[in-house]
């Protein structure tokens, strides 16, 4: 019997998200017959993939305004299921921003359940041979557990990472059909122990079968060099967006120069997002004449691993008010590149005072600037513990490896 995955995405393999999702894929794409990428959306640019993973776009999204896709979703609903979520979440009734995500999940939710029931009458569905796998829980996955309540005898899992874990990571702390959704799938993989430890403990009177199946990043092949000229060379990679807070960031790095006059920085960013314009205003505002700073914008994640190839690195910061782990950590460490970051999510799972610092959930500038200053003390040392912590724990060989054939054992 053919064994084979449809895998939803958001995006990829368009565009530049869910890049890290192309490690995951070697693996899967060893072990199963044929992977399916299925995603929400597209974008112009498309990466490569192995012979025997293919990407059907018939529940890509087109663009298109609000209004066309309240009026879509209205007419795709049930409306049983949107009532339901309602009157369990009653506190959230009036607020525009609930119901839209309630709308857009069950709009999402209604093609996801359209596309595998035209899948199935066309038997491309192969019984008992198939795994549908969410690669982000949310309104793909409630679709794919709508089709499983008809058709109990389809696997379902998906994966869960941070804004779709944690409700309070959100403005408005709420994620809709969480219920409907755990009510039918066969495993959630949690990314950290504290993705684990929170579903248990948010939804105590659901037995969830949940396993952590920690993300990985393949070997680089390389270690970071360090800089050897006196100047302290910092990089950050994120998207530039409220939660990650980049410009604590820039005021810490501020601070830094203030008590260390005599240090040199360089600092570049690597990442974009909508508060690039203000973040560069402020670095030119507060940042003195001792730090260099450069905002490089997006970059694949091959680019990422290249710049750190052909550059000095010295130190990683991450300051997100919220986190599942990041890979931006766990490729620094492949390189054997320190990091400063905040204990929020699962970070205190790949980061702490041997191979780096561990900074309060909301530190201060200064606090910031002090574990600068502490890592540039013991540059070496760090540098050694941060490329251990890697191959012990966050390898992709090794985790992939061992979720391949956790989705496989659900077969038997």
């Amino acid at each position: 019997m053919m064994r084979q995955i449809i895998l939803f995405t958001r995006k990829y393999p368009y565009g530049f998200h869910e890049t890290f999702l192309a490690a995951e894929l070697e693996y899967l794409a060893e072990k199963f017959d044929r992977i399916l990428i299925v995603p929400n959306q597209s974008a112009p640019d498309m990466r490569d993939v192995s012979k025997n993973v293919m990407v059907d776009t018939r529940l890509t999204l087109k663009e298109m305004g609000k209004f066309r896709y309240i009026v879509k979703a209205i007419f795709t609903i049930s409306f049983n299921l949107f009532f339901k979520e309602i009157s369990q979440h009653s506190k959230y009734f009036l607020s525009p921003k609930a119901l839209w995500r309630i709308l857009m999940n069950l709009e999402e939710a209604s093609r996801v359940q359209r596309y595998l029931n035209r899948l199935k009458r066309k038997c491309e569905l192969e019984s008992g041979g198939t795994i549908l796998y969410t690669y982000w829980l949310g309104g793909q996955s409630l679709g794919v557990s709508l089709f499983k309540e008809k058709n109990p005898d389809q696997l379902f899992v998906s994966r869960v990472h941070r804004g779709d874990l944690y409700e309070e990571s959100h403005q408005l702390p709420y994620l809709p059909f969480r219920k409907e959704i755990y009510h039918n799938i066969d495993k959630v993989f949690l990314i950290s122990q504290d993705g684990f430890d929170y579903l248990q403990t948010k939804f105590p009177e659901m037995q969830i079968p949940a396993e952590i199946a920690r993300l990985g990043v393949p070997d680089p092949g390389f270690t970071a060099v360090a800089s050897a000229d006196g100047v302290l060379r910092i990089v950050s990679c994120s998207t530039l967006k409220d939660i990650k807070r980049v410009d604590l960031l820039i005021a810490g790095l501020s601070e830094f120069s203030r008590l260390y006059p005599d240090q040199s920085v360089e600092w570049n960013h690597l990442g974009s997002g909508p508060l690039h314009e203000h973040l560069v205003q402020l670095a030119g505002e507060i940042l003195d004449e001792s730090i260099n700073w450069c905002f490089h914008g997006q970059m694949p994640q091959e680019q990422v691993i290249g710049f750190y190839r052909k550059n000095p690195i010295d130190l990683l910061i991450n300051v997100s008010s919220s986190e599942g782990i990041p890979v931006s950590i766990m490729e620094a460490q492949s390189c054997g590149i320190p990091v400063i970051a905040t204990a929020v999510g699962g970070t205190p799972e790949i980061v702490n005072n041997h191979n780096g610092i561990l900074l309060p959930a909301d530190p201060s500038p200064v606090e910031i600037a002090q574990a600068i200053q502490s890592i540039n003390l013991a540059l070496d040392l760090k540098k050694n513990n941060s490329k251990k912590q890697w191959e012990e724990i966050y390898h992709a060989r090794d985790n992939y490896q061992r979720f391949v054939n956790s989705l496989y054992s659900l077969f038997d």
